[in-house]
């Protein structure tokens, strides 16, 4: 099964209620750039940004060693 992409607006929304972060639009996308989330932005640059869950969970989510 693939990842579920979320716009914008669905990963500010998830982040504020599943971590309790308030992240801005330019803070998610240079994480995306810097490869700390997984996303793209379709049609160009001004397109929509998708970013995946799964990877958010993955930061977010503290990891057992």
């Amino acid at each position: 099964m693939g990842d579920q992409l979320l716009r914008m607006g669905a990963t500010q929304k998830y982040l504020r209620e599943q971590y309790g972060v308030e992240w801005s639009r330019p803070y998610i996308t240079k994480l995306v750039r810097d490869g700390k989330l997984r996303g793209m932005q379709t049609s160009g640059e001004r397109g929509w940004w998708l970013i995946t869950r799964q990877s958010i969970d993955a930061l977010l989510t503290p990891s057992d060693l």
